[in-house]
């Protein structure tokens, strides 16, 4: 049984959908990531910060998802399984600005760096089986983007 099977229908249910315009969860990317710094800055190990990657395809209804009507590679899972769509993609955002900021603060002293995944979004379906996840195309592309960066970042 594939991880697909396992997701039951309807989750979360549709009179939760509203709250995550709440976005509660930046805060705590920051407490948490600025922790993972601080004990690699005592260690005086390099950091790679990744940004997030999506694709939410135009005119995306779960609706048209769920019947495969859209840009998707494969068949993912709907957006609605994190949130109403414009939540998930302003929650992506706003998760993205915390690393660039943190990156930033830390990249002053050569300490950590960032890899900005976004432009995988330019893979379209192609890359994606649903809002985040990728497909083999858009893994090998995820691989080829890390692997300079990371070895210029490791010692």
């Amino acid at each position: 049984v594939g991880w697909l099977e396992l997701m039951p229908p309807g989750n979360p249910r549709d009179e939760w959908m509203r709250f995550g315009s709440d976005l509660k969860s930046v805060r705590t990317v920051r407490a948490n990531l600025s922790g993972l710094l601080q004990l690699a800055g005592a260690k005086r190990e390099p950091v790679l910060l990744l940004s997030f990657a999506t694709w939410v395809a135009p005119g995306y209804t779960r609706a048209d998802f769920e019947a495969g009507r859209l840009d998707y590679g494969e068949k993912g899972v709907p957006i609605e399984l994190w949130g109403l769509p414009e939540n998930v993609v302003a929650g992506v955002a706003a998760h993205n600005a915390v690393i660039a900021d943190l990156a930033a603060r830390g990249a002053r002293d050569g300490a950590v760096r960032l890899l900005d995944m976004r432009p995988l979004s330019e893979l379209h379906g192609r890359g994606f089986r649903d809002v985040c996840h990728l497909t083999p195309a858009g893994a090998a592309a995820f691989v080829d983007r890390l692997m300079p960066a990371l070895l210029e970042t490791l010692p």
